[in-house]
């Protein structure tokens, strides 16, 4: 299976949307208390915003020229201060594959876009972020060399 990367642009909006569907159910069946169902409609509007945002850079993985899978990054540049010295890096903010599409390479293949843009930008740091209860996608981010820096941590009141 060959997967084509390619950058998004504005138009891609709803295919972004419609792709980001799979992840979020994840999301929405572990913590209905945070995340709202997935309304494509409302999804387009606000994957247009992320798209239209000059330090977001968003990919689309297409396998046979079918969009399979997308990422949306952003360049995160922050001056020195008392705290810490200058640096930069890459969040990748969201990222999904059809599921059909999972453990197929699909996923790796965005990955090694996003390594790509942090080398063209001078960056040598990529961030994500991931919930705890998505055991899938904490074993695919540490088999690709990722490890906790930074634990969030919430409590429930009653």
């Amino acid at each position: 299976m060959s997967v084509e990367i390619r950058q998004a642009t504005l138009d891609d909006a709803a295919t972004l949307a419609r792709l980001n569907v799979a992840v979020h159910s994840i999301h929405t069946e572990n913590r209905p208390d945070i995340f709202k169902p997935p309304n494509v409609e409302e999804l387009t509007i606000f994957m247009a915003s992320r798209l239209n945002n000059p330090t977001c850079v968003a990919y689309i993985a297409e396998v046979d020229s079918v969009p399979v899978g997308y990422t949306i990054n952003d360049i995160v540049r922050r001056d020195e201060n008392p705290f810490k010295d200058a640096h930069s890096y890459i969040v990748v903010d969201n990222i999904s594959v059809e599921p059909a599409y999972r453990s197929q390479g699909v996923g790796e293949a965005l990955m090694e876009r996003v390594y790509a843009l942090a080398r063209e930008q001078g960056i040598n740091r990529v961030t994500l972020s991931v919930w705890a209860f998505n055991e899938r996608a904490i074993a695919f981010y540490e088999r690709l060399g990722f490890s906790p820096f930074q634990i969030n941590m919430d409590k429930m009141l009653e």
